[in-house]
């Protein structure tokens, strides 16, 4: 998915200036939902929220 792939770059950004810093590297959760994601996953997610969501349209094969 390109919407998780160029999030990599600025959490590995996030992570990197974290440790220049001194400061502890953040866990930064993400988390993805589509269209066709099962109710029982969706449940999950509102109960444990990634900090990052994405969500698409239904998936396609």
């Amino acid at each position: 998915m390109d919407v998780e792939r160029n999030l990599r770059s600025p959490l590995t950004g996030i992570r990197q200036e974290s440790v220049r810093l001194g400061l502890p590297e953040p866990e930064v959760k993400v988390g993805i939902r589509s269209g066709d994601t099962p109710a029982a996953e969706r449940r999950a997610l509102s109960t444990r929220p990634p900090d990052i969501l994405i969500t698409t349209p239904n998936r396609s094969s």
